[in-house]
């Protein structure tokens, strides 16, 4: 396996195309009807009519900010302590969007639910396809991972830099993002959380901007699927030239997806069942108990 780091404390380059299809941009309106982009999610399981997909909660839990508010109260990556409580969940899913790519076309997704747990900073949302157009739903989906990486491992994010939103006066808005993946080292693992992170997480060289919270991490490889083992879930360094010198080690932590992997299934397959219990639920699940959520790992899915 090539040594991707070439000496450097991280590195980074842009994301393929097949990887960016399993990606999408948080889009939400908030109460004065602007528009905001606020975090990065990826799609862990799509059918012809509905997907399900995976963000950090403090995204949601900014989404709900800002449509109580109208403005942002915190940074996507503040440090929980310093963050305002979070009142009750009252999200309007109507003013919340999923930006997808579908055959090199930008696609808008519906959201019908969205469900969180603040503690191991995961949330869910099913998605489905604006005004009923399946055709360009996005069939891209990740495979995820059970296994928690060790120190000094390599992993590699995929998530969008530069991320912002345009609104002009006709009510309409325009996204501007850059796919990337980063590659870097896991610094130290907590098993058992941190004071960033109460669920088990590990923190890496890879320095995070906004924008890229609740982007996918995954074991780092140069053949076969790659794996997600977690999202991003905050950077305690303020955004700035630093987080651009791949020089400068980053020291970011990454949330464990609360997954674990089954065997003996039916026709052969491998899946793993992605476990939590959420604190806030808006809207109806059409595959969910409330505590458990099911997802395949498809030989079709992302490769890397």
């Amino acid at each position: 396996m090539q040594e991707p780091l070439f000496g450097f404390e991280w590195n980074q380059m842009d994301a393929p195309a097949e990887i960016e299809e399993g990606l999408f941009t948080v889009v939400a309106k908030d109460s004065t009807d602007v528009y905001h982009s606020v975090g990065t999610g990826f799609v862990i399981k799509a059918l012809s009519d509905v997907a399900f997909a995976v963000s950090a909660a403090h995204v949601f839990a900014e989404v709900q900010r800002l449509q109580r508010k109208g403005n942002l109260l915190s940074h996507v990556t503040t440090l929980p302590e310093f963050a305002p409580l979070p009142p009750p969940i009252n999200v309007s899913l109507a003013g919340l969007a999923m930006l997808t790519r579908s055959n090199s076309r930008v696609v808008v997704s519906a959201v019908d639910a969205l469900a969180f747990d603040e503690a191991g900073d995961v949330g869910v949302v099913q998605l489905r396809p604006q005004n009923g157009q399946e055709s360009e739903f996005p069939l891209r989906e990740f495979i995820l991972e059970d296994e928690m990486p060790k120190t000094g491992q390599l992993v590699c994010v995929a998530s969008y830099l530069n991320l912002a939103c345009r609104n002009d006066d006709t009510g309409a808005f325009k996204v501007e993002r850059q796919a990337v993946l980063r590659v870097g080292k896991v610094l130290e693992v907590f098993p058992t959380g941190q004071r960033l992170c109460r669920g088990p997480c590990f923190e890496t060289t890879i320095p995070m901007t906004s924008g890229m919270s609740g982007g996918p991490v995954f074991h780092y490889g140069t053949s076969g699927a790659m794996r997600v083992i977690g999202l991003v879930c905050s950077d305690p360094d303020l955004d700035g030239p630093l987080k651009n010198d791949r020089s400068v080690a980053g020291r970011s932590l990454i949330a464990r997806l609360p997954v674990r992997r089954l065997s003996g299934t039916a026709q052969g397959k491998q899946q793993v069942v992605l476990s939590f219990v959420p604190n806030a639920v808006a809207g109806q699940f059409a595959n969910f108990d409330g505590a458990q959520f099911w997802a395949s790992s498809r030989s079709e899915s992302i490769t890397g």
